[in-house]
């Protein structure tokens, strides 16, 4: 089966021992092991997730200025923050060049139709399920068509 570890090596080095010491004297049915993952395992909960994530990505943050990422640039240290600012500048400077070439007016946008919230989702994984996905709404991470 699996073992989770803390994220330090004593923790890695006291499971792996573990693990090698009982898969040794036992053997693990990838049968009872799938089963396991699959009752653990949900598509509905990882896109309710993304979706929280992503929303609080695009609109809990504040989106910073130019000039206040330049400022965060040089906190990088001396040699790499100066490089940083001087990509940066390069790079908005061929942005402007780029938009003077082609103007943002000429250029056909598709309008921004925002993410769905919890209630879309759930509409969406209970109306729009895709092939793969069984009648809970999850195929147990298993990913094959039924």
């Amino acid at each position: 089966m699996a073992f989770l570890s803390e994220p330090n090596v004593s923790s890695l080095v006291q499971n792996l021992s573990r693990v090698i010491d009982e898969n040794i004297t036992t053997q693990v049915n990838p049968f009872d092991f799938h089963n396991r993952v699959k009752q653990m395992y949900s598509w509905r909960r990882v896109a309710r997730d993304t979706v929280t994530i992503y929303n609080h990505v695009l609109y809990k943050q504040p989106r910073l200025t130019f000039l206040e990422r330049l400022n965060r640039y040089v906190t990088v240290g001396s040699v790499a923050g100066l490089v940083a600012c001087i990509l940066a500048v390069t790079l908005h400077f061929y942005v402007m060049l780029v938009e003077w070439m082609q103007p943002r007016e000429n250029i056909d946008v598709v309008p921004d139709i925002g993410l769905c919230s919890e209630k879309e989702l759930s509409r969406y994984c209970e109306n729009g399920r895709h092939d793969s996905v069984n009648n809970d709404g999850d195929d147990g991470g298993a990913g094959k068509k039924n």
